[in-house]
């Protein structure tokens, strides 16, 4: 079992008992979120945005044996990062699990790509638009992808300075018909691997 915590935004810390790494933090500036202060073993940054980059609050400690990670370059937008940049994908395994963070993916898949992401037991994967693929191009990729379990993120929330991104509600809306929706009032899952597939709204 690992715990996975959806801090806000794009970040995330997995804890796998042994070790923590976190993905993507954020300048509280950036976004209107509370800062992001962990002491983890491993940052993945999945562009060079201030939305997801901010390393100055974390303590790093030693390098991570227990997490594998490889990466798949990808784009920010549809027309081959001409516009918004490169965005690097996330492959994580550890405890026997993998979990795939698309970073802030703006194209469906390519068959280059897809190769690496077989087996994906958990999918972090953006659906707020405007920055990054949408709703409807986000249910795509799931389907590209084929994961048991996904959770969405990248979205506006009340307090996000992002108001140019869209809700959740439309993705769920989108995504009720495959993948069963669980909206928790945590923002913490304690995953096991299941044949289920769940949408876990953080």
């Amino acid at each position: 079992m690992i715990e996975i915590t959806h801090i806000a935004h794009s970040c995330f810390l997995i804890d796998n008992g042994e070790e923590k790494l976190i993905i993507d933090p954020y300048d509280p500036k950036t976004v209107g979120y509370d800062p992001v202060e962990e002491t983890v073993n491993y940052i993945l940054i999945s562009h060079d945005h201030s939305d997801h980059n901010y390393t100055k609050d974390i303590k790093l400690l030693d390098n991570v044996s227990s997490f594998k990670v490889k990466k798949v370059e990808s784009f920010h937008d549809d027309s081959q990062g001409s516009i918004k940049g490169k965005n690097t994908i996330h492959v994580i395994d550890t405890k026997g699990i993998r979990i795939c963070h698309l970073g802030d993916l703006g194209h469906l898949l390519t068959d280059k790509q897809l190769p690496y992401m077989q087996d994906v037991d958990v999918l972090l994967i953006p659906v707020g638009g405007f920055y990054t693929i949408d709703y409807k191009k986000a249910v795509e990729v799931i389907k590209q992808i084929n994961p048991i379990t996904v959770i969405p993120m990248h979205y506006r929330v009340n307090n996000t300075q992002m108001n140019v991104i869209d809700t959740v509600d439309n993705f769920i809306n989108e995504i009720k018909n495959d993948y069963k929706v669980i909206q928790s009032d945590k923002n913490k899952l304690e995953y096991e691997k299941t044949d289920e597939k769940i949408a876990y709204i953080l």
